[in-house]
């Protein structure tokens, strides 16, 4: 599983990084972030606004939380640390190695849940379990939370 989310994630940063050099230059600048070395696989040592930080998943130091590490399985290939900024919203996911900053993204934030008042095509959780199948093959169907699924006006009968 590693070796593909390796996969994955060097895909996304061959793919996105003419995204990235073309961004808008309306943002603000990118932070001095610079990976040093990755000791283990859950901790590496940052240079991070010109101090020496060593973090492990899941820690911050400042604005950064180290969120993965992937190390590089040749020496042509550099090592990458994936930083993601939460003091903000909207923050953003850098990619660094020892070179610096190599992709910096913008996260959005966007709702996990459904207004309540979309949900059911207007009806209520009450309405819809205590309302009565009008499916002629519901009595038929082992489950009641099946035979509860056809309600009339709302859901139509998968068999008829």
């Amino acid at each position: 599983m590693k070796e593909s989310t390796v996969v994955t994630l060097a895909a996304l940063v061959i793919c996105a990084w003419p995204v990235a050099v073309s961004a808008d230059s309306g943002k603000a600048a990118a932070p001095d972030v610079k990976l040093i070395r990755i000791d283990d696989d859950s901790t590496a040592k940052f240079l991070i606004s010109g101090k020496e930080a060593t973090l492990g998943k899941g820690e911050a130091r400042g604005e950064w939380t180290l969120v993965e590490l992937l190390r590089s399985k040749t020496t042509a290939s550099p090592s990458y640390a994936i930083l993601e900024d939460y003091s903000h919203l909207n923050g953003r996911i850098v990619f660094v190695t020892q070179n610096g900053i190599q992709l910096d993204l913008p996260r959005s934030s966007e709702p996990t849940f459904a207004d309540p008042s979309t949900l059911y095509l207007g009806h209520s959780r009450e309405e819809i379990a205590n309302s009565p199948p009008t499916c002629s093959h519901a009595k038929s169907w082992p489950s009641p939370a099946i035979r509860k699924c056809v309600v009339p006006g709302i859901l139509a009968c998968p068999v008829d």
